[in-house]
């Protein structure tokens, strides 16, 4: 690999605003280091060259050798993603530097432990999308064959991939470009609505959720748990603990794909038992936890009543063989002060009594 002056293949100024155009929407500062190692750019973010004394010929002989993207760390704490800046041309690769995205000036820490969190997949993924624009760049101003209004619109790309999504009003006399720039800015409208409220909304959603029978999974358990001890009125609330039964044996016999079957059964059976505000959680392959807000003994007898009866009705309708059985049982969560273990215990207890009577 030949190493190479940055300047001689793009400017600086052109290669560092490109570089904060990716990593400024992370919230890191940006930095740029010539081939032997001298500062060329950085932003007033920055912290001083002199902090990287110790770090920066390691991570230069680092990018010459993986010529990929890596994060470390500093002495100081600051978390880096350092970027090699290579080049190539007519076969061969030129080395021009290094740029290094900074993020989080001190490592947090608690006791000793480390209570910091930094998405390293999406540093290293913009640092892949910079490293493309650039090598983009420096193509097009070594063989200086494009368009000026080609430029513009190159320009206006890079910007939305690196999630720096904004609208321009440009004002051009061609049809063309205005045309395009408009497209663009409905583009940045349909992206800013689809991650600000969309895809947010889909995460938490199936964040919660079971994908096989779109109940409630155990981390939503937990959230709910803790609302629940905010709202006294809810007491007691109503634990059935419901266990799927043989469901091993008809895995085994059937396939997977019927003992999903049924899961998903018993899951219908449970809805159309229950009350409106009551709550179904999937804690494990065959296992259900329903949680039953201002509850009593009558309650809960009526509700595993109307399950046993939607059973019958279900392996009568159905047909199924073996036929779809679940053991049941229920406890009382008398108050918040109560740990929620100690009625779990109870309705799971609960369940597995019934479990040996059915055999």
């Amino acid at each position: 690999m030949k190493v190479g002056r940055i300047e001689d293949f793009i400017s600086v100024e052109e290669a560092g605003r490109l570089f904060q155009k990716f990593f400024m929407p992370l919230g890191a500062s940006t930095m740029l280091w010539d081939e032997k190692g001298n500062l060329v750019f950085s932003d007033f973010m920055a912290p001083k060259a002199e902090e990287y004394k110790t770090e920066l010929e390691e991570w230069l002989e680092r990018a010459k050798r993986e010529k990929k993207p890596f994060i470390c760390r500093c002495e100081g704490g600051s978390l880096n993603c350092v970027i090699p800046l290579i080049y190539q041309e007519e076969g061969e690769e030129y080395f021009l530097g290094i740029a290094s995205g900074c993020q989080g000036m001190k490592l947090v820490t608690k006791r000793n432990k480390v209570i910091e969190k930094i998405d390293y997949s999406q540093m290293l993924f913009q640092a892949n999308l910079f490293l493309n624009a650039f090598q983009r760049r420096v193509r097009i101003r070594r063989r200086k064959r494009f368009r000026s209004d080609y430029f513009l619109i190159l320009n206006r790309i890079e910007e939305l991939t690196a999630e720096h999504v904004v609208k321009r009003y440009p004002r051009y006399r061609n049809l063309g470009l205005r045309t395009i720039f408009e497209a663009f800015n409905d583009l940045a409208d349909s992206i800013n609505f689809l991650t600000t409220l969309v895809v947010p909304g889909k995460i938490k959603y199936y964040a919660f959720r079971d994908p096989l029978t779109d109940t409630y999974n155990r981390h939503f358990l937990n959230e709910q748990l803790r609302l629940l001890r905010n709202h006294r009125d809810m007491f007691p609330v109503g634990i059935l603990f419901a266990d799927i039964d043989d469901l091993k044996l008809i895995n085994d016999t059937l396939g997977h794909k019927e003992g999903d079957r049924y899961i998903v059964r018993m899951v219908e059976v449970l809805k159309a038992s229950l009350r409106g505000g009551d709550r179904i959680f999937r804690v494990g392959g065959d296992e259900f936890i329903v949680l039953i807000p201002k509850a009593n003994e009558e309650v809960m007898e009526k509700i595993i009543k109307r399950i046993r009866n939607n059973l019958n009705y279900l392996n009568e309708q159905e047909g199924l063989t073996p036929p779809l059985n679940v053991s049941l049982g229920f406890s009382l969560w008398n108050s918040p002060e109560e740990p929620f273990t100690e009625a779990l215990d109870r309705a799971d207890r609960a369940m597995y009594e019934e479990k040996k009577k059915s055999g």
